[in-house]
């Protein structure tokens, strides 16, 4: 049976505010998945960001993740998703990134409270193509369906 980690404090994410939003206090911990069996890809942990005096407040959100926990994800392929509570959806934060000199954090923008997580792409060769789709991620082969089709690095 998994452990519940629900509203444990973050000791791993991060949340630099941008100079303008330096006076907002932001809560970051780690959460439940809200799509546990529609998150194909995802690693990690869930993380939940919230305001605590309700002011706006923009920055960047890092989440590390550990090299053991890819699978059969692709480490190049991992993006940071927000979860919308209206569509009951994991959205694509289209700026964010695996970032440092280890590569073991995804980076994003943020500028509002919500829940977010990592996902990748996997490198099993018949989910690829339709994950690369769901992502966005250009595909190099003209056959995408094909199960040697590839994810291009954006």
């Amino acid at each position: 049976m998994p452990i519940d980690v629900t509203g444990i404090p973050s000791v791993d994410a991060s949340l630099a505010l941008d100079p303008s939003s330096r006076r907002s206090r932001t809560r970051l911990r780690i959460t439940a998945n809200p799509l546990p069996t529609a998150s194909l890809g995802y690693i990690g942990r869930t993380w939940r960001l919230t305001s605590l005096d309700r002011r706006k407040f923009s920055g960047t959100l890092t989440i590390p993740y550990r090299r053991s926990e890819l699978g059969w994800v692709q480490e190049d392929t991992l993006r940071m998703f927000r979860f919308s509570g209206t569509r009951e959806t994991w959205e694509i934060l289209s700026d964010s990134s695996v970032v440092g000199e280890t590569q073991t954090a995804v980076a994003a923008k943020v500028d509002r409270p919500g829940t977010y997580i990592l996902i990748g792409i996997t490198a099993h060769p018949l989910l690829r193509p339709l994950l690369c789709r769901w992502l966005r991620i250009p595909i190099s082969s003209s056959d995408s369906l094909r199960p040697s089709a590839q994810c291009t690095s954006n």
